[in-house]
């Protein structure tokens, strides 16, 4: 009877040992498909913000390559001298190329190419040919024969059988270091030579708006000056150009994410208040204003000088226009 008994449990354990485990397998097997699920949306998330990061970066280096272009063929005369701020893309280097006309990769047209260059790693790929240039994704433009005085020293990686890189320095002529945007540079033309300095300003007005559009809210975020630029070009769609009308949600994360930013940097400043303006140069028409707009005639408000900084893109100079208030407090 006992062996009965005992079969009888032995044989209702199995069915339910058996039961759970068809119920677990599924669920398991669910489980599984959700966690893959939820690793390829995230893989696609960084895919699609690493091709829209590219695509920002091209932009800002057709941007920036010409209106150096424009600046260089202004210069008629020995001994002009001209200012151009560079507000981007980060890490990029300008190299200029001649007697490249038998290049087949060439989009030049011509013999003299200014190119802006992506960042590499290894010596392998600085780009002393304008081939490697435009094979890490650079870009060209065509520019009058000219002598190109500039040179760029390159931190690269050196072959290593270590597990640690083993970094050099390299110096690289006909080349100019962007370094981390913003930089200012001046461009001045002497013997027919073409030379580019970098401007370190002791004036705290300049100080202020170049920390301004240098500074990100945190390390994975774009610059305040990327995020101007991009909302610029965002601006210019037609969607985002219409009164009254339904603007397009990368207009309106490239609006918030610029706000939230310079809302950031004005606390880390210390400051009650901020206004950020960008208009056309030449038409005076405001492309964006965001800050504190009502306080701006409020007499307890006390203003900065309000800094000025033109930038260019596609053949119209922009007006960035940034001041910071405090509160006025009675002595």
């Amino acid at each position: 009877m006992q062996n009965l008994l005992t079969g009888g449990f032995t044989g209702q354990n199995n069915l339910m040992a058996k039961s759970t485990k068809a119920i677990l397998i599924p669920e398991t097997i669910k489980i599984i498909i959700a966690v893959i699920c939820i690793f390829l949306l995230i893989y696609l998330a960084v895919s699609l913000y690493g091709i829209f990061i590219s695509k920002s970066e091209i932009e800002q280096a057709r941007a920036t390559l010409d209106a150096i272009i424009g600046k260089i063929n202004s210069l008629d005369n020995d001994g002009e001298k001209l200012d151009y701020f560079i507000i981007g893309p980060e890490a990029w280097n300008i190299y200029y190329f001649d007697n490249v006309a038998g290049v087949s990769l060439t989009t030049c047209g011509g013999e003299n190419c200014l190119c802006s260059c992506p960042q590499f790693n290894t010596r392998e790929e600085i780009p002393a040919e304008l081939g490697k240039c435009i094979s890490l994704g650079g870009i060209c433009s065509p520019v009058k024969n000219i002598s190109f005085n500039s040179i760029c020293d390159l931190l690269v990686e050196e072959n290593s059988l270590l597990p640690i890189k083993d970094i050099s320095e390299v110096r690289v002529s006909n080349c100019f270091n962007i370094g981390r945007p913003p930089v200012k540079i001046s461009i001045e033309k002497s013997g027919g030579i073409i030379r580019f300095v970098s401007i370190t300003s002791s004036n705290s007005d300049i100080e202020n708006i170049v920390n301004l559009l240098s500074f990100k809210q945190n390390k994975d975020s774009q610059t305040v000056g990327q995020l101007i630029f991009n909302f610029i070009n965002e601006s210019k769609k037609p969607e985002n150009n219409v009164p009254g009308g339904t603007p397009s949600l990368e207009y309106i994360r490239i609006s918030s994410n610029l706000t939230s930013s310079i809302e950031s940097f004005a606390k880390l400043s210390g400051k009650d208040y901020w206004i950020l303006r960008v208009k056309e140069k030449i038409s005076g028409k405001t492309i964006l204003t965001r800050g504190d707009t009502l306080f701006e005639d409020v007499s307890t408000v006390i203003w900065s000088t309000t800094d000025t900084y033109t930038i260019q893109q596609e053949s119209i100079e922009y007006q960035i226009l940034f001041k910071t208030g405090v509160k006025w407090v009675k002595s």
